[in-house]
C-alpha cells in the first residue's frame, strides 16, 4: 500500500503525526512517499529511520524534493493560493511516481482513526471509469466557493482528493465535474470542523464514529473546536510501541473531557468511537494464533501490488479464490491454478499431470497485476512435488 503526502514550511511535526496515525493500527505493509522542501528532509529522516527499524518489513519510506514541470514556474505553482504552500505538488504525482499504480494522497493535517487498509480497500470498488475517490469538502453549500478556492474542485460543495490511481490521476484536476469518474466517500472519511462547528451534520460519523479526522484551518493547533486538538495531542505524545489503550485511547479521552465547551464537544464521543472499536479488535487478535498471509492468499495480496512477503519468499501455501476469482479472468493466475487441479486425474503423475499444466495455464494467461508474481503460485507446490519424488 502506498501513501503520499506533501510537506512544506512548518508542517514537519504535523506530517510525522499523520504518518504515525497510519502506522499505529496497520497490520499491512505501507510505503510512504514524502514530497518535502529540502530543509525538512533531515527531520523526517531522523524520526522515520527509527520507525522503520522498529517496524521492520511493515514500513518503508522515500523522500522527494518539491518538483514542478517547468523550472520557471516553480514559485508560481508552489505559492498558488490554496489550502497550504506546495499543495499543487499532488497534481504532478503521476509523473513523479511512474512505477506506482495506485496511491492514497492525504494532506498533512489528516489523522487515521481506523486502519489505513480500510481506506485503501475502497480501490476494490472502483470501476473502469473511476479515477479518484473523493470525500465531502463541506456538508453545506457555501456560496462563492469558486471565489475562495482557485484549485479545480468538484460540485458546489467541493470534494477533498483522498485517493486516486496514478495511471489516471493527472485527469483528476481536469475532470472533477464528471461525476461518473468519481467514487464518493462518506463524510466520516473526511471529518472536518464543518461537520460539527455549527451543528452535527455527519450522520455516518454519528453511527460508526470518525474514520479519518481532517484538522484543516490549523484546527489541531488552536482551541476553536477543542476535540480536534485533543485527538491530535494524544497522537503526538503517543510513543510507538506503547499500549494503545493506556498510551493513546485513555489520553485521548482525558484530553476530550478536560477541553472547554464547544459545538464539536457536544459530539465528542464520536471522536473516539471508531478508534476504540479498532483497539478492542486488536486486543482480541492477541488471543488468536495468527497465520502468515501465504496461508490465505487472496486476490487482495496481488491485485494492486504484491503485498504478501511470506508468499514471495516461500510461495503460496493455501490459495483462496474468493469473489469467484477461479471462475473469471480478473486475475488469471487464480483461474490457471484452479483449472489445473480441476482437470487433474487422481493417480496421474503430479509433475506432468498437475504442475506442468499449471505452468502452461499461467504462461498463456493474459497480463494482470497478479500475473507479475505468477511464479509464487507454483513455487511451494513444485517444492512439495520435488520432495515427494525424492521419497519414492
Amino acid at each position: 500500500m502506498h501513501l503520499a503526502v506533501v510537506a512544506c514550511g512548518d508542517r514537519l511535526e504535523e506530517t510525522l503525526v499523520m504518518i504515525k496515525s497510519a502506522l499505529i493500527l496497520s497490520r499491512n505493509a505501507i510505503k510512504v512517499h514524502i514530497f518535502a522542501e529540502y530543509d525538512l528532509h533531515l527531520g523526517f529522516k531522523q524520526q522515520l529511520d527509527k520507525w522503520t527499524a522498529a517496524l521492520q518489513d511493515t514500513f518503508t519510506y522515500q523522500l522527494y524534493p518539491i518538483t514542478y514541470p517547468e523550472e520557471n514556474s516553480f514559485e508560481e505553482w508552489k505559492n498558488l493560493k490554496a489550502n497550504k504552500p506546495c499543495v499543487t505538488q499532488r497534481l504532478f504525482l503521476p509523473t513523479l511516481l511512474e512505477d506506482v499504480d495506485s496511491v492514497l494522497y492525504v494532506d498533512t493535517d489528516i489523522l487515521f482513526l481506523r486502519p489505513f487498509v480500510d481506506l485503501w480497500n475502497f480501490f476494490k470498488y472502483f470501476n473502469s471509469s473511476h479515477i479518484a475517490a473523493l470525500a465531502p469538502e463541506r456538508m453545506h453549500r457555501l456560496d462563492g466557493y469558486d471565489h475562495f478556492v482557485l484549485l479545480p474542485h468538484y460540485g458546489l460543495k467541493g470534494k477533498n482528493i483522498k485517493a486516486f490511481t496514478l495511471s489516471a490521476c493527472i485527469i483528476v484536476a481536469e475532470s472533477l465535474a464528471n461525476f461518473q469518474k468519481v467514487f464518493e466517500l462518506t463524510c466520516d472519511w473526511n471529518y472536518r470542523p464543518d461537520c460539527c462547528m455549527y451543528a452535527s451534520v455527519c450522520k455516518d460519523a454519528e453511527k460508526e464514529g470518525i474514520s479519518v479526522l481532517h484538522g484543516n484551518r490549523r484546527m489541531y493547533h488552536n482551541d476553536k473546536q477543542p476535540p480536534f486538538n485533543a485527538v491530535y495531542e494524544a497522537f503526538r505524545k503517543y510513543t510507538m510501541g506503547q499500549d494503545l489503550r493506556t498510551g493513546l485511547l485513555e489520553q485521548m479521552k482525558m484530553n476530550l473531557d478536560k477541553g472547554p465547551k464547544s459545538n464539536c464537544g457536544y459530539v465528542k464521543h464520536i471522536f473516539i468511537k471508531q478508534i476504540e472499536k479498532q483497539i478492542t479488535l486488536l486486543e482480541g487478535r492477541k488471543k488468536v494464533f495468527e497465520l502468515t498471509c501465504d496461508w490465505n492468499y487472496r486476490p487482495d495480496c496481488c491485485m494492486y501490488a504484491s503485498v504478501c512477503k511470506d508468499a514471495e519468499k516461500e510461495g503460496i501455501s493455501v490459495l483462496h479464490g474468493n469473489r469467484r476469482m477461479y471462475h473469471n479472468d480478473k486475475q488469471p493466475p487464480f483461474n490457471a491454478v484452479y483449472e489445473a487441479f480441476r482437470k487433474y486425474t487422481m493417480g496421474q503423475d503430479l509433475r506432468t499431470g498437475l504442475l506442468e499444466q499449471m505452468k502452461m495455464n499461467l504462461d498463456k494467461g493474459p497480463k494482470s497485476n497478479c500475473g507479475y508474481v505468477k511464479h509464487i503460485f507454483i513455487k511451494q507446490i513444485e517444492k512439495q512435488i520435488t520432495l515427494l519424488e525424492g521419497r519414492s
